[in-house]
């Protein structure tokens, strides 16, 4: 649900972490995502979504211009510890970014 919002209404977020998101349209956004930072972690083993539905998303927001970090992780459906660190790393990446002059 996460992607579907964001895709709709990208104006509601300053930035995303999708922890194994599926694809909720056949389309591409057609609001752009103006550099939105997106984290798109997925489980390698994931029985709960298609094979390669990640990379699928993660494409389709790229090119609706969202700045997008996926990740495969060695796991199934289930939130690891991997997913938090990777998480916690990207948000405080990003959270830097925003704080620096341009």
């Amino acid at each position: 649900m996460a992607a579907a919002i964001l895709q709709t209404q990208p104006e509601a977020f300053s930035g995303a972490i999708l922890l194994r998101a599926l694809s909720p349209f056949t389309a591409d956004p057609e609001q752009p995502l103006n550099g939105l930072p997106v984290l798109l972690l997925d489980g390698a083993h994931d029985d709960r979504r298609a094979p390669g539905d990640g990379h699928v998303l993660a494409e389709t927001l790229r090119r609706a211009g969202a700045a997008v970090e996926h990740e495969v992780l060695p796991t199934g459906h289930v939130i690891s510890d991997l997913d938090e660190q990777i998480a916690s790393r990207w948000m405080q990446r990003i959270m830097v970014s925003k704080t620096r002059p341009e």
